[in-house]
Formats: structure tokens, sequence, C-alpha cells
């Protein structure tokens, strides 16, 4: 089953060895909104598709095309989200938590934005 999200990368994982390297896998989140939500969806790649993420950054919005799987495990179902393609959409966009990354000279900065204005809020501070 082939599905394609669009999201930000949040959060690129390590590599994870199992059976003593014969099984090799990476998990990535992407942010991906959901109507007035976003979920954080982590994405699997494996054994050849290991690289595929090697090109993005935290903060890029990507394409991503994926497979569900399932399996049953001692009467319980898996469900995980493979990756087989990545797109990147753009490099350093504006992520949930309100930063953005400036990539458009060739140099990173961070810049907060301000969502709500101080004098709507009755916080104390």
């Amino acid at each position: 089953m082939s599905f394609e999200i669009e999201g930000i990368v949040k959060e690129l994982g390590d590599e994870q060895s199992f059976n003593e390297g014969a099984f090799i896998k990476k998990e990535h989140l992407v942010e991906v909104q959901d109507g007035a939500y976003t979920q954080l969806i982590p994405v699997t790649v494996s054994q050849k598709n290991l690289g595929l993420f090697d090109a993005a950054n935290v903060g890029d919005k990507v394409k991503v095309d994926i497979n569900l799987r399932s399996n049953e495990y001692n009467g319980k179902h898996y469900v995980s989200v493979n990756g087989w393609r990545l797109a990147i959409v753009e490099k350093g966009v504006v992520d949930s938590s309100d930063q953005t990354i400036n990539v458009s000279d060739g140099e990173q900065s961070t810049t907060t934005v301000d969502p709500v204005n101080e004098e709507e809020t009755d916080l104390p501070f």
C-alpha cells in the first residue's frame, strides 16, 4: 500500500542494528499537518534505503513516499511507516515551534517569531 506524506523534518534518527547487523534501520520524525492539528509520523528507512534522508536537514519541508506495513506478534498487531522515496520541497522552512531557518544566503540563522500578542494573554509574565 503506497501513500505520500508532506511535512517538516523534525528529527533525524541514528542507525540501529539488529540481529548482529543482519537488519539495519533509521527512524526519522516528519511533522504532518492534519486539519487543525499536527502529527509526528515516525518514518522508518531500512537496508537499501538507509541513505534516503541523507540530503535532508531538520526544518526541511519534504515529500516522502511511504508504504504501510503490519506485523502480528503474540496476538498483537504492529504498524510501521516505511519510506522509499524522498523529495525536498523547500530547505529550512517555518516549523510549528515558530522557528525560521534562513538558508537563502548560504548561512543558517534562527529567528523566533512571537505568534501571540503579549497584551492578549493573561499570563503574569
